[in-house]
């Protein structure tokens, strides 16, 4: 009866504390540095309006050929400045990383534009920045941002207070499980 009863506590104990650590990311990522990051700033502009994507230092090797390719209505037409001004006929096209890792693209929208466009950076590692731009006289909506391309949190932490309530009820546990061995042993 003992054994079943610690067993039982274990059990519980672990499945309460434990719970959320199979969704814990890996903390060594290896080849990926942790403070990378991608902003896009602004996402929704009006036709011939730009946007800046900027990528941070390592996250692209150094000096990588990063391809570049613009995916939306009018897509040919839009352009990519600081990228290759002359291929805006196909806007698939290549850049290659600063010596830090970091690169930095200017889209600008075709006059006609509306809708959302797909500015995708294949290399190392690959992004797809989505734009919206939207035509003169239709209202823009409120601004969406972007965040960075960080692993996202997971849950994995316990917070003080379930810690806190798991030892409360694990010592409450062993308290009735002791009261329970002295009662048998009296009787």
């Amino acid at each position: 009866m003992l054994k079943k009863s610690v067993l039982a506590v274990l059990a519980a104990s672990a499945l309460f504390l434990g719970g959320a650590s199979a969704a814990n990311a890996q903390p060594d990522l290896g080849d990926y540095p942790d403070d990378v990051s991608v902003t896009v700033f602004p996402t929704v502009i009006r036709p011939l309006e730009t946007s800046t994507i900027t990528f941070s230092e390592d996250y692209f090797e150094p000096g990588e050929i990063v391809a570049i390719d613009v995916a939306g209505e009018s897509g040919a037409e839009a352009g990519l400045a600081a990228i290759a001004p002359a291929a805006r006929s196909t806007l698939t096209t290549s850049k290659a990383a600063s010596s830090d890792g970091s690169l930095v693209a200017v889209f600008t929208a075709p006059a006609d534009g509306d809708g959302t466009y797909d500015v995708s950076f294949s290399g190392s590692r690959d992004y797809t920045a989505v734009i919206t731009v939207v035509p003169f006289g239709v209202a823009l909506p409120s601004d969406v941002s972007v965040g960075d391309s960080s692993l996202a949190n997971t849950g994995g932490g316990v917070s003080p207070v379930a810690i806190w309530a798991g030892l409360g009820a694990l010592g409450l546990g062993v308290v009735a499980l002791v009261a329970s061995i002295l009662r048998r042993r009296r009787a």
